[in-house]
């Protein structure tokens, strides 16, 4: 009868609706799901150069402790030649004053 054909092609319509819904749903989700693929492998990324980067730092950090610590060792090397010629000049002062004194 003419009522059920129009529930019928109203049932259709619906059905339709749901169906196009249900896609888009889907693309949405597909593209949720490649988003957190792409996070996921984004986070990896950044660890991986976040782990490197720790090692570069504790390597330069070593490198720089010992760059001061050979420049600690330099000057104390500099300060002690220094004292030694000073005390060499004094000596030799001293050494003067006493044949100027006798």
């Amino acid at each position: 009868t003419l009522q059920r054909g129009a529930e019928y092609v109203a049932h259709q319509e619906k059905k339709k609706t749901l169906q196009r819904e249900a896609e888009r749903v889907c693309r949405k989700e597909a593209a949720l799901l490649a988003a957190a693929a792409k996070l996921k492998e984004a986070q990896a990324d950044w660890a991986a150069n976040s782990s490197k980067l720790d090692r570069e730092s504790r390597a330069l950090r070593v490198e720089l402790e010992g760059l001061a610590k050979q420049r600690r060792e330099a000057m104390q090397q500099s300060l002690v030649a220094e004292i030694a010629t000073k005390t060499s000049r004094l000596e030799e002062m001293e050494k003067q004053l006493a044949r100027m004194a006798t």
